[in-house]
């Protein structure tokens, strides 16, 4: 049998999509992404952080989506330490399609530098190395729940 390989990326037909997030860890700082307010994939009023992450293809594992995140987004060579739990947040695509993506999330260690190859969408992303209470600082001030998976971490819960 032979299967297509697609982004489970969510649509009208399908409205779940799946991606993998990373928590990185390096020299007590974590990793976040600074997206800006001229990103119009996202449509976005104001600048947002977020942790890394890359939505999973059908036919691969999910340590290859780990590495593809970690190459793509970061420009670096990882390797997975743990799982982190999951969340499950909601979007609207433009024809109004609510889409439930569940991100599952792991502890990652920094093994090396890789060519940075982001996508069309992440080409502006800024790379940002902060403190751990910052990343949660600026997760919490976007209502961004990742907040708590970087509390799992650290000792930075921010509840």
């Amino acid at each position: 049998m032979s299967v297509k390989n697609f982004q489970i990326r969510g649509d009208k037909q399908n409205p779940y999509h799946l991606s993998v997030g990373l928590v990185v860890v390096k020299d007590d700082k974590i990793v976040l992404l600074q997206k800006g307010v001229g990103d119009l994939l996202h449509n976005l009023s104001a600048e947002i952080h977020t942790l890394p992450r890359e939505t999973v293809y059908s036919q691969e594992s999910i340590v290859q989506v780990i590495d593809r995140c970690a190459k793509e987004e970061l420009g670096l060579s990882v390797d997975a330490e743990r799982y982190l739990g999951s969340l499950i947040t909601y979007f609207h695509r433009r024809d109004g399609t609510q889409v439930e993506k569940t991100t599952i999330y792991f502890k990652v260690n920094v093994t090396g530098k890789a060519m940075r190859a982001p996508a069309v969408d992440e080409v502006d992303d800024k790379v940002a190395w902060v403190a751990a209470s910052k990343a949660v600082e600026l997760l919490k001030s976007n209502e961004n729940d990742e907040y708590k998976i970087v509390g799992r971490v650290t000792k930075v819960s921010g509840d």
